[in-house]
């Protein structure tokens, strides 16, 4: 069973990081700040191309 779950939250995680990168394209396509919460504050950081490659990048295994 432990194999499964473990299994199971990889293939979440993979979901969730395509689901982030995709969001990223959406806000640098749309100039819109994505909005994040960061040490109990609201922030509203501005995409780059730069942001989208680099994190693209890190996420190559979930690809």
């Amino acid at each position: 069973m432990d194999h499964n779950h473990d299994e199971f939250k990889k293939l979440i995680e993979k979901a969730l990081n395509r689901s982030a990168l995709k969001a990223r394209e959406i806000a640098l396509q749309t100039n819109t700040p994505i909005v994040i919460e960061e040490d109990g504050e609201v922030k509203h950081i501005k995409v780059t191309e730069q942001d989208v490659q680099e994190y693209r990048e890190s996420i190559k295994d979930a690809l």
